[in-house]
């Protein structure tokens, strides 16, 4: 059978991990990395780790679990068919502080031949 999932991510996020935390409470900010998905603008109440009730301002699709809770998103204009590297020439210098992985999700496909992660920000 093929494979669905690589077929529906065509876009190339930005994504700075969660770093150390730092003497005053903060986290550092991770080296960017580029991560292929799909990101599909939505605003839905969604509950964060913590429980607290948010409106998302996106839904985003990964093949791997590449992202975790408190790392930071920018979606780029790059393609996965663009070179390597295009997404993090475009980024800016910081991550935007309003885009923040708030939640995580796993779905397997009905024949558990793949497995598609979610997040919101």
């Amino acid at each position: 059978m093929p494979r669905v999932i690589p077929g529906l991510l065509n876009q190339v996020l930005v994504y700075w991990p969660k770093g150390t935390i730092r003497r005053d409470g903060e986290y550092e900010i991770g080296t960017p990395v580029e991560v292929v998905c799909r990101w599909e603008t939505t605003h839905t109440e969604a509950s964060d780790i913590n429980g607290s009730t948010f409106i998302s301002q996106a839904q985003l699709y990964f093949q791997t679990n590449s992202v975790d809770l408190g790392g930071w998103v920018w979606l780029s204009t790059a393609r996965t068919s663009d070179p390597a590297g295009t997404a993090l020439a475009q980024a800016p210098a910081t991550p935007p502080n309003n885009q923040i992985i708030r939640t995580k999700g796993i779905t397997p496909s009905v024949g558990n031949t793949e497995t598609l992660y979610t997040a919101m920000i």
